[in-house]
């Protein structure tokens, strides 16, 4: 997330390429949040917790900017 979230937009195609040859149906899109938040709801999920509501939560947050 964090990492390829800067990568430029050459990794970006190469990569939606890549994915749509194996399947056709998946979409790639950069992170829609930052690498902290993610490492927070794949936490959340391993306690069992509901990460998608965390997500949810997080994403509509002020001062997620660190996102992009």
């Amino acid at each position: 997330g964090g990492v390829s979230a800067c990568a430029p937009e050459a990794f970006w195609t190469r990569l939606a390429a890549a994915v749509a040859a194996r399947l056709p149906d998946a979409r790639v899109r950069r992170p829609a949040l930052a690498a902290e938040f993610g490492a927070a709801i794949m936490a959340a999920f391993r306690h069992g917790d509901d990460a998608c509501s965390l997500f949810e939560r997080l994403s509509a947050a002020p001062g997620k900017e660190g996102a992009r």
